[in-house]
């Protein structure tokens, strides 16, 4: 009997230590698509995606779904054929990996400006939750905009007012 109590036990705490070693708001479920190219290396849309990946799962407050999951869904699906993922595909990966937001966006060069374009989508109706375009005047302000770009997705996430940095309007 004494045995049985101490099983009891031990299960008992097992099932809420993942519960106590994260402070992630599970209701909060999102995964970041590759972001799209547009007349520059195309290595900066998977970069771009990597950055805004770390810096979410660093913040702690939502729960990042890992991209290479996402990327074998994708493939999966064959929605990796036009390299391009719609409100309508979104809804559909995110479904699919337990995800209620998704990330999408773009980054290029438009005449002489860089710009980073993000929309969060809410993956159970297909409806964009906010949108997001941040230029710059150099290639290197791709970086800057991207870390703007992960703190305006956290803020809208926590249902924060958000508005864009002056210097990538």
């Amino acid at each position: 009997m004494r045995k049985l109590t101490k099983m009891f036990i031990v299960l008992l705490l097992l099932s809420f230590w993942p519960l106590s070693l994260t402070s992630q708001n599970d209701s909060v479920k999102i995964v970041v698509a590759d972001f799209d190219v547009f007349l520059i290396e195309k290595q900066y849309g998977a970069i771009v995606s990597e950055v805004i990946v770390s810096n979410l799962s660093a913040d702690g407050t939502v729960r990042v779904i890992e991209r290479s999951k996402l990327n074998r869904i994708i493939e999966e699906m064959a929605l990796g054929q036009t390299g391009l993922i719609n409100p309508e595909d979104a809804v559909k990966t995110g479904q699919v990996m337990g995800a209620n937001r998704m990330v999408v966006g773009s980054v290029g060069k438009l005449g002489v400006e860089y710009v980073v374009n993000a929309r969060i989508i809410n993956v159970e109706t297909g409806r964009v939750i906010k949108g997001f375009s941040l230029s710059g005047t150099s290639e290197s302000d791709i970086a800057a905009m991207t870390s703007a770009m992960s703190q305006l997705i956290l803020k809208v996430l926590a249902g924060q007012d958000v508005s864009i940095p002056e210097k990538f309007q």
